[in-house]
């Protein structure tokens, strides 16, 4: 264990991930955070594959292993890991998460409530911010970064693809055309609504709506409504509330009765 209590900052750097994601962190941030060696946890029990000493598990002081709704899976044939770092802060939820290769790192901040997959492959990290709800979804990232910012909603059966699932050339010089290392980034406060596929390297804008069964192939910008496939902008200067109908309108019913 590391024997110093941490705080949201130093262990950005430490994972490492961006120090801009404390943002997207604004419940973590206030907490104070204790690391264990994830081998010495009760994720690791069930795992047919060992976890040497430079991979942790950090986790809010006031949680135990047990309380995390995390199964945690490795694919077949993976014997040994290193520097895999998950750090998890909420108990909500439920999370198949499979490490597949080495230096994988996650980050699910606090109050986040995940039902789905979140799959990690070739030194990917995934950044969740503090009180994002997922349905049952896939995230899947290989050879990438996600970042989904605090207070998003992905509803149900959204499809995350980071990165494409297979190498392309081009046959004509044998030149690598999708070898590069991709970001998806979902600002704050994004709604992407069932059915909805997030293509690699998107950047999904503060407050943007994802309509469902769109195919998102190109960047949205912030309170702008998508949908279609591919999706085009359907309405600007748009925003989203959780409430089943919006405060003013409930105020205007109530004068008028």
């Amino acid at each position: 264990m590391i024997e110093q209590p941490l705080l949201l900052d130093p262990l950005l750097r430490l994972m490492p991930l961006p120090a801009t994601l404390v943002r997207h962190a604004s419940a973590s941030v206030e907490r104070r955070l204790r690391t264990l060696r994830l081998a010495d946890t009760s994720l690791a029990i069930n795992v047919t594959a060992t976890f040497d000493d430079s991979c942790w598990l950090t986790l809010g002081e006031d949680m135990e292993p047990e309380q995390l709704p995390v199964k945690l899976a490795v694919p077949k044939g993976r014997r040994h890991f290193s520097g895999v770092h998950l750090t998890l802060l909420s108990t909500k939820g439920q999370v198949h998460l499979l490490i597949g290769d080495d230096q994988c790192r996650a980050f699910i901040g606090s109050h986040t409530i995940i039902r789905g997959a979140l799959q990690l492959f070739r030194g990917a990290t995934a950044f969740i911010g503090d009180h994002t709800v997922i349905g049952h979804s896939r995230l899947i990232v290989n050879h990438a970064d996600l970042v989904i910012g605090e207070d998003c909603h992905l509803v149900e059966d959204v499809l995350l693809q980071c990165n494409d699932p297979h190498l392309i050339t081009d046959l004509s010089n044998g030149r690598l055309l999708n070898g590069s290392r991709q970001r998806t980034y979902l600002g704050r406060h994004v709604l992407v609504n069932r059915r909805a596929l997030l293509m690699p390297g998107v950047r999904i804008g503060d407050g943007a709506i994802v309509q469902a069964g769109a195919v998102v192939v190109s960047d949205v910008p912030p309170n702008t409504w998508v949908g279609g496939s591919p999706a085009r902008v359907l309405r600007e200067q748009v925003g989203w509330t959780r409430e089943a109908q919006p405060a003013p309108s409930r105020q205007k019913a109530r004068r008028a009765g």
